[in-house]
């Protein structure tokens, strides 16, 4: 005689090991937006929290009111790029070049000492 089994725990514990991965999404960047940014170089007012954008090159970069929360944008070239009223909490600019950036507010934003500050000085920027 064959006993039954109910495949839910196994569905369960595939569905929780992608959950944990990182393989389900989550709410963040619009894939628009990116696209956007990626093509023309400027995205003012757009979700891009979490975008992952590193080695960007945007120079110029219209980013007002962008919401760039925990954007990924490890080394991008971000000169004379105009941040008014960007949200830049967490946004990871660690060896950014954001000399001459307009309207950064920089004090949640990561960067380091490789990081060209918008004053024109070394990183950490404040």
């Amino acid at each position: 005689m064959t006993t039954f089994r109910s495949p839910l725990p196994i569905l369960f514990l595939a569905f929780l090991a992608l959950l944990l991965s990182g393989a389900v999404l989550m709410a963040g960047a619009d894939s628009g937006h990116v696209k956007q940014l990626r093509t023309t170089g400027s995205c003012n007012n757009c979700d891009l929290r979490d975008a992952e954008l590193p080695g960007l090159v945007a120079e110029l970069a219209d980013l007002r009111n962008a919401d760039l929360r925990g954007a990924m944008m490890y080394k991008a070239i971000l000169r004379d790029a105009n941040f008014t009223g960007a949200l830049l909490a967490f946004a990871n600019l660690k060896g950014a070049d954001l000399s001459n950036a307009r309207g950064a507010n920089l004090s949640d934003a990561i960067t380091d000492e490789y990081t060209k500050c918008p004053g024109g000085s070394a990183g950490p920027c404040k």
